[in-house]
């Protein structure tokens, strides 16, 4: 019984594992091309001001 419950939180564990490196590599690029977007604005705008 013991063992039956620890396999089944091992395959539950594991899943949820998978799913979220999933979310993980759809969200987290996203992320990080809008953050270099937002940083590029502001360079320029920073560059334009500087001008």
């Amino acid at each position: 019984n013991t063992l039956l419950e620890i396999i089944q939180i091992t395959f539950y564990i594991q899943d949820a594992i998978q799913k979220s490196s999933y979310h993980v590599l759809i969200v987290f690029p996203r992320i990080l091309i809008e953050t270099w977007i937002q940083l590029g604005l502001l360079v320029i705008n920073g560059y334009c001001t500087i001008w």
